[in-house]
């Protein structure tokens, strides 16, 4: 072994001083497979622009800023700075069994992440817990490299709209203004560019946890729950959701035209003191099962559930009834609703209702909001018809 790589093997040696499983053949071996694993290629995997240099992977500047970002020392007297880089990256880690994919992934989301844990707005997503879990398990990156550099910017560039408390200080048409520059990022014209979907759905995502976090924007606890239960990962599908909790139940039994509702599915359906209102046991007419919450009764259901199916079992004891309800909806954002209206007033349709549930469908097609079952039981006993 030359000079310069007993230099290069001595300071990765600096990095786990006192870890006594890394031989020197283990480092060799870690070294070697990194330097398989990085390719050339023509275009910095940071910036995604072309560069001028011996490197293989990074231009100069950006792989300075990844030395910086990930707390790895930078040795101006090595030569192959991506090949310590990466190597050192493994060493900390210790993933010292990785295939050369593997450790290419490792490293990208190792990467990311620190461009997640280095923002004070990012720090806090669920983006990056779920870069951490690529890292820690060894998973197939979320995003690209590219993508958390251009959402870090973004992000960085954009500060204000991104904080919580100040759009809570936020007058109706200042609201509008951070809606308009939130729409840049619901493009469907983006939805077939594989250079930018990720940056676009990443920022989708951002804009989602925030409207659910708080604000003026969104401010209803059901349906910030439902919402965020949508959102979704690259390649995470969210499960049926079942509501029992008794705030939620507790606005549902106080809308007046749900209850009557359910009064005109008694007077129609009772049998000798019984009912038993479900698919399976009774011919019904679709408007009869079905419910819409309406905005002046119910805001926080209104802007959650939009066709819901009811289905109810019970008995009349002294003139009153004891209920099984079961109340199901499917959790989606199918329709674009401004385009059917674009040449009406736009004061009265141009809402923030409106423009949600648009943002919404938009974010449905690229796949970062998903559709599920939303499942309410409860019983509602003593009601009086």
């Amino acid at each position: 072994m030359n000079n310069k790589n007993n230099l290069f093997l001595n300071d990765l040696k600096n990095l786990i001083e006192g870890n006594n499983k890394y031989s020197d053949e283990l480092l060799k071996n870690i070294i070697k497979i990194s330097d398989e694993s990085l390719t050339k290629s023509k275009t910095c995997k940071v910036c995604n622009k072309k560069y001028n240099s011996k490197n293989r992977y990074y231009g100069s500047s950006c792989m300075k800023k990844l030395y910086n970002e990930s707390d790895i020392p930078y040795y101006k007297e090595i030569d192959n700075k991506e090949l310590f880089l990466h190597s050192a990256v493994i060493v900390k880690l210790g993933k010292e069994n990785l295939s050369k994919p593997k450790m290419k992934e490792v490293c990208q989301s190792y990467f990311s992440l620190h461009y997640f844990e280095n923002n004070d707005i990012l720090k806090n997503s669920k983006i990056t817990d779920e870069l951490k879990k690529c890292v820690e398990n060894n998973k197939k990156p979320i995003m690209k490299l590219n993508t958390a550099y251009r959402v870090n910017r973004i992000v960085k560039n954009n500060e204000k709209s991104f904080s919580a408390e100040e759009l809570d200080k936020r007058d109706a048409k200042k609201d509008k203004e951070i809606i308009n520059f939130f729409k840049r990022y619901f493009n469907m014209s983006k939805l077939n560019d594989k250079a930018n979907y990720g940056v676009y759905y990443y920022m989708q995502y951002l804009i989602w946890e925030l409207i659910i976090n708080g604000g003026k924007l969104f401010k209803y606890d059901f349906s910030a729950k439902l919402l965020k239960h949508s959102i979704s990962v690259i390649d995470e599908v969210p499960t049926d959701l079942k509501i029992t909790d008794k705030e939620t139940i507790s606005k549902i039994k106080n809308d007046n035209k749900f209850k009557q509702k359910i009064k005109n599915i008694l007077s129609q359906y009772e049998n000798n003191g019984t009912i038993d209102f479900s698919n399976d046991t009774v011919k019904k007419g679709k408007e009869d099962s079905s419910y819409k919450f309406e905005k002046v009764d119910a805001n926080d259901l209104f802007y959650s559930l939009h066709a819901v199916e009811i289905r109810l079992k019970g008995r009349k004891i002294n003139n009153k009834w004891n209920l099984k309800i079961r109340l199901s909806d499917r959790y989606d954002f199918t329709r674009i609703r401004l385009n059917d209206v674009i040449n009406k007033n736009s004061n009265e349709y141009l809402t923030i209702g409106n423009i949600l549930n648009d943002m919404g469908a938009i974010s449905s097609a690229y796949g970062v909001i998903k559709e599920y079952d939303v499942i309410i039981e409860f019983d509602w006993n003593d009601f009086d018809e």
